[in-house]
């Protein structure tokens, strides 16, 4: 994921995580977490989604003496393997931090009768005790971005470049376009998307940006020549 979200990610986290790690567990009976699973589509190093990510589970894990298990970059395809692993390792908690996990985990969740936290699953994904779910809102954040888009653009035009079709990129996408038009209504845009799912491709981001918003070819100036007299 990314996946936008990346200043909300941490704080929507630490909330989801507290509220079922102390105690969690099926109806029939509730246990005191000791470990918890975090398993994200790429390593803890971007400063964004990941990173942000991991960082709120350790503190929320060691805040009620429990541990984290690190599943951290599992990628994007194929996920379950991974997730059953540290439900297998005795985690009592997972959180399948990844709008693309939120049908693997629920799946994981059921089999093993393991707690998951997932993100923008289906409402009927959603099971009380054993399936959270937490809906992002990137949008919030975009629409400021869009708003200082529209404040220093000197072209009437901006560009978005997404990295994959899903909800998050849309709400991001409509977020900056509703902040950028609430400055300029006669603004333009122009989006591209990298990939159905190409979140860590960065290649290709840069890429498909120079095709959006291609760099402006250097000015000639002409050579100055000093002026004087000789003798």
């Amino acid at each position: 994921m990314g996946r936008g979200l990346k200043a909300g990610a941490a704080g929507l986290l630490l909330v989801a995580v507290t509220a079922l790690v102390v105690v969690a567990g099926g109806a029939a009976q509730a246990q005191k977490v000791t470990k918890v699973g975090f398993a994200s589509p790429e390593k803890p190093t971007d400063y964004g989604w990941n990173q942000q990510g991991f960082i709120g589970a350790k503190k929320t894990a060691a805040a009620t003496g429990a541990t984290v298990l690190d599943a951290t970059g599992s990628g994007y395809e194929n996920v379950e393997p991974n997730l059953k692993r540290l439900a297998q390792r005795g985690a009592g908690l997972i959180i399948a931090h990844a709008s693309g996990y939120n049908e693997a985990g629920p799946t994981i969740a059921q089999q093993f009768n393991v707690p998951v936290v997932v993100w923008d699953a289906k409402a009927s994904a959603v099971k009380k005790g054993l399936v959270s779910n937490v809906i992002t809102k990137a949008q919030d954040g975009a629409y400021l971005a869009g708003v200082l888009a529209a404040l220093m653009t000197k072209t009437g035009t901006l560009g978005i470049v997404v990295s994959a079709s899903d909800e998050n990129w849309f709400k991001q996408s409509g977020g900056y376009c509703q902040g950028a038009r609430s400055v300029n209504k006669n603004v333009k845009f122009k989006y591209a998307r990298i990939g159905q799912a190409s979140y860590a491709d960065q290649p290709g981001g840069k890429r498909i940006t120079s095709t959006v918003m291609p760099s402006r070819p250097p000015r000639h100036r002409p050579e100055r020549r000093r002026s004087g007299s000789s003798t």
